[in-house]
């Protein structure tokens, strides 16, 4: 889409930043995940404290945002992956590092809680790939239960090309049509919480993909009732939609995700697709890179990735 800014692709020998912007990290999963990006031909790097622990954060604020901050402005380091996501990113807002990251951008990847992150970086349209983490999906394999499409992930970043049309099974049609945008979104509860804050959603002109996990359908509803009286859906051109695991009705209630979907988006105008195995998802996580031009087709359950996201 006219004026974001791509970063380049990524190539064999690559220095990869590992950073932990929200939770702590667990040691094991991240050695299996460092294996798995050198395994791509990439040679990751972290600093030892990324292990540090404070409440329910890794490291403090402080340790955080000075790591964030160095990963954002190191000129030779090709990409920076979030080592997990979990809770805290949103008190290291407004992004340190910005500028030095618009001057040289860089590969981000990350979801669930760097949904913070890509917002800031969305501000600055700055392609951003809503895709694998350390050690999380990468520790547990291509194409693996819990793991990451590796085909998607190296059409779009080590290949440059564009992604190409997404048709996984299960997805459902909630609202027929088709439409163009830029592709926007992320994690639903995150993205509540990122209203009247720096990081705060403007949806204008997207296909917006949300997903989540664990949360009860009532707790969605109010998500995204919040992010509507925000204006965050205003000018929305479409909606691709996660599968929800663990989203269940809780006990004595029968309401289902599904319904509480329906009825959302019951007048909205253009296409509402809902199945997508994104961000939070027991199915092979796919990458998708905010800020590039998408179509969906909900009728036919297809997302189709335009142009590449890389440069």
């Amino acid at each position: 889409m006219t004026g974001w800014v791509r970063p380049p692709r990524l190539r064999s020998g690559d220095r990869i930043l590992v950073i932990a912007p929200s939770g702590p990290v667990p040691r094991a999963a991240l050695e299996t995940g460092v294996s798995e990006l050198r395994r791509l031909g990439l040679a990751p790097e972290w600093d030892e404290s990324i292990f540090e622990r404070r409440l329910f954060f890794a490291g403090t604020d402080e340790r955080r945002r000075s790591e964030i901050e160095r990963a954002f402005a190191d000129p030779t380091a090709a990409g920076v992956f979030a080592a997990r996501g979990g809770g805290g990113a949103a008190r290291l807002l407004p992004l340190p590092g910005l500028e030095a990251l618009a001057a040289k951008p860089r590969i981000v990847s990350g979801f669930s809680d760097i949904t913070y992150v890509h917002q800031g970086l969305a501000r600055r349209r700055l392609v951003s790939f809503y895709g694998p983490m350390v050690a999380w999906d990468l520790s547990r394999g291509d194409g693996a239960v819990g793991g990451y499409d590796g085909a998607l992930f190296r059409r779009l970043l080590f290949e440059g090309e564009p992604g190409g049309a997404l048709s996984p099974s299960g997805v459902e049609c909630l609202r027929s049509g088709r439409a163009e945008g830029r592709l926007a979104g992320g994690c639903l509860s995150l993205l509540s919480a990122c209203a009247g804050t720096p990081a705060a959603p403007d949806f204008d002109g997207a296909i917006v993909a949300l997903e989540d996990e664990d949360e009860s359908p009532n707790r969605l509803e109010r998500f995204l009732t919040h992010l509507k009286q925000a204006g965050a859906f205003a000018g929305a051109r479409g909606f691709v939609l996660g599968d929800f695991p663990g989203c269940e009705p809780k006990p004595g209630t029968t309401t289902t995700v599904k319904e509480v979907l329906e009825d959302f988006f019951c007048d909205f105008a253009g296409p509402v697709a809902w199945g997508f195995p994104f961000g939070h998802t027991a199915r092979p996580n796919l990458t998708l890179p905010w800020g590039t031009a998408a179509r969906l087709d909900a009728e036919d359950g297809v997302l189709d990735l335009l142009e590449p996201a890389c440069v």
